[in-house]
């Protein structure tokens, strides 16, 4: 399990999601039950113990970082909607 490859491909993630459909790809692609940190996660347990406290850590942060970026994104959706909206009603 090579950490820094999994934060970088996390880091890659569009900085503008266009729509919440989208948005709930990208949180069921990493968090959702058969998400990729939730794999990574049944993973730690294969690990030597000082690795795992270790991993579990960079992971916990990932998660956090991630929930971060789609609760960011999924404001700036609702936002974009709702110019949209008021524009065409005020049109």
């Amino acid at each position: 399990m090579d950490l820094a490859d999994i934060e970088k491909r996390m880091r890659s993630l569009p900085e503008k999601v266009s729509s919440e459909e989208e948005l709930e790809e990208i949180r069921r692609a990493w968090l959702g039950s058969k998400g990729f940190l939730k794999l990574l996660f049944k993973e730690i347990g294969s690990l030597p113990q000082e690795e795992k406290i270790e991993a579990a850590k960079k992971l916990n942060l990932m998660k956090s970082e991630l929930e971060e970026y789609l609760e960011s994104q999924k404001e700036l959706v609702s936002s974009s909607l709702t110019a949209a909206i008021k524009e065409n009603y005020l049109d």
